[in-house]
């Protein structure tokens, strides 16, 4: 959010450099403006002067690419790379501008509108080539796959100068629609350079999927027979307590779900690590107001112990929940990867085989997966020695992919 990524790849470039393992003209930097985040959003923030075109994303984010705003990234992109020039700088997530001007505008105007900020954004970027401190354009955004926005690859092109050349879109194989799209061909026909970015982090009606099986827990055995025995002593407790409680009518319902019936509700979020995270506090909440209500309604002594050693089983379900979605996930995604194996008749892991596939169609030519953990990058190098999928497995691959995200 800070240039970090920017500074680092800097600091790599010139220790190649220095140690003549690289020349200059051998790499190919690109970089992009639009999001601002950090001490960047801070100081734009704290300068009433730098605020007129900023669009607030949330309470740590902003867009702009408003001329000036585009020149102050381009310059401190230089700064953190430690660069005379930009190889290839693109204007990020352009489609927030659009929506901002939704917001105030009718869907033609907008429309009108968002295309003249785009020309003046080229407008700003030719004067930057001119300077030499870029050499190449291209537009990154999410709207290029949607053809219901309005925002088009073609109106890009009719605006665009003629150093226009590249493309970033998202795309996996559960989001896969562009790959065969208009966009996709005007892209290939124009010579476009496309760029494949989120490979391994998908969307869909259940939420972000992982394309990865992620490191299963150490003792993965052991914890699920754990949290079966916990979910045991649960039943009984919960009908010890219906027991105690019937002759006050008590019983657990909607306003008062017994745990187990708020992890059969719940179930959907135990899946994923993200998924939890989402509502652990949610579920937490109606947790702790249904053992309130139960200390509350509680007279005797054997009524008080009953709901204490629900509580506690409560609280030791509850403290496990993070392991057992980060079991559940990686028994999931493990399931997957069999699945995709057996259809390509390929041995190797499941983000390997969501990215090969990604890279069997024309477009895009580069899959951008953003790692900086070494190990994950060692084990991403591996597909610069394995022979390239067909398309043919490609498209059995992501059809297999949706087939398992709705079962």
């Amino acid at each position: 959010s800070d240039g970090d990524s920017e500074s680092a790849t800097g600091d790599a470039i010139r220790l190649l450099m220095s140690g003549k393992r690289i020349a200059r003209d051998e790499v190919v930097i690109m970089t992009k403006a639009g999001i601002l985040q950090g001490r960047i959003l801070s100081f734009i923030r704290n300068n009433p002067s730098l605020q007129e075109n900023l669009i607030p994303l949330s309470s740590n984010a902003a867009f702009s690419i408003a001329p000036e705003m585009i020149r102050l990234q381009v310059e401190l992109s230089l700064l953190r790379l430690g660069l005379k020039t930009i190889d290839i700088f693109l204007l990020q997530n352009v489609e927030e501008l659009y929506y901002s001007l939704l917001r105030d505008y009718p869907e033609k105007e907008a429309l009108s509108k968002f295309y003249y900020q785009i020309h003046l954004a080229f407008e700003t970027l030719e004067e930057l080539r001119f300077e030499k401190k870029i050499s190449f354009i291209g537009i990154a955004s999410n709207a290029l796959r949607d053809t219901e926005t309005g925002i088009s690859l073609e109106n890009f092109l009719a605006l665009a100068p003629d150093n226009f050349s590249a493309i970033q879109f998202p795309a996996n194989i559960l989001e896969s629609e562009i790959l065969e799209s208009t966009s996709a061909n005007l892209a290939s026909g124009a010579g476009l350079y496309a760029i494949a970015g989120r490979p391994l982090n998908a969307t869909s009606h259940k939420g972000l999927i992982r394309l990865a099986c992620m490191t299963p827990e150490p003792n993965i055995i052991a914890e699920s027979i754990e949290m079966d025995r916990l979910i045991a002593d649960l039943l009984y407790a919960e009908g010890k307590i219906i027991e105690l409680f019937s002759k006050r009518r008590f019983r657990f319902n909607e306003k008062l779900p017994s745990l187990s019936v708020i992890l059969d509700q719940y179930r959907h979020a135990l899946q994923t690590p993200d998924h939890l995270q989402k509502h652990k506090k949610e579920m937490l909440s109606i947790i702790n107001e249904g053992i309130k209500q139960l200390k509350i309604l509680s007279e005797k002594k054997e009524e008080a112990y009953a709901v204490e050693a629900y509580a506690r089983l409560c609280g030791a379900i509850f403290s496990r929940l993070d392991i057992m979605s980060r079991i559940n996930d990686h028994e999931r995604m493990l399931s997957l990867q069999k699945r995709l194996q057996n259809i390509s008749h390929d041995i190797s892991d499941l983000a390997m085989l969501a990215i090969r596939a990604l890279l069997a169609f024309d477009v895009p030519d580069t899959v951008l997966c953003g790692m900086r953990n070494i190990s994950y990058v060692r084990q991403l190098c591996t597909n610069f020695r394995l022979p390239g999928m067909s398309q043919d497995t490609a498209k059995a691959i992501i059809q297999e992919t949706k087939k398992w995200v709705v079962e």
